[in-house]
């Protein structure tokens, strides 16, 4: 996976977090609080109320393809602790910034099997990518709207031999 990848980092990890809690019935917006009073729930029910949670994947025109709940943000000092990442990773890895450490480059025989749900729902979701052909486009290779709109058009035309949007035999 990349850094790069729409999917990698949090948009708004509060909201998440927020959504949790209150299927926990914790009604706070303070984050320290919110925190204390998970510290006193059983991690069972938290794991109940998490399978009870709208996974973002299927919420909205600009959802990821992939999303998952709960991934890296660019982080802030909680509780005295250091944040770990405090910059986007495009703007690290642009800086040079960052820990130089060898590469391992590998796979494995099951690396998509987390991509199963895409496979098996995507001729039901595809039309939310002719809605909106940003989707295509990393979110960090073009910050602008128009751009991005312009850039995810070309994506089609390219890869759909000059279509202009997907369809179920694509």
């Amino acid at each position: 996976a990349s850094v790069l990848n729409n999917w990698s980092l949090a948009k708004n990890p509060i909201l998440a977090v927020l959504e949790l809690a209150k299927l926990l019935g914790i009604e706070k917006t303070c984050k320290e609080e919110i925190v204390e009073e998970l510290r006193s729930i059983s991690a069972m029910d938290i794991t109940i109320a998490f399978q009870n949670f709208k996974i973002g994947s299927d919420e909205g025109p600009d959802s990821d393809l992939i999303d998952s709940v709960f991934k890296p943000c660019i982080e802030v000092d909680l509780e005295g602790q250091p944040a770990f990442l405090t910059k986007s990773p495009l703007l690290l890895l642009k800086s040079g910034n960052f820990n130089k450490v060898p590469c391992i480059i590998g796979s494995n025989n099951i690396e998509g099997a987390v991509l199963q749900h895409v496979v098996e729902n995507f001729y039901s979701n595809f039309e939310k990518y002719n809605e909106n052909v940003r989707l295509l486009v990393p979110r960090e290779l073009a910050r602008k709207d128009k751009l991005s709109e312009g850039i995810g058009h070309q994506l089609l035309k390219f890869y759909l031999d000059g279509e202009e949007h997907l369809r179920a035999d694509t």
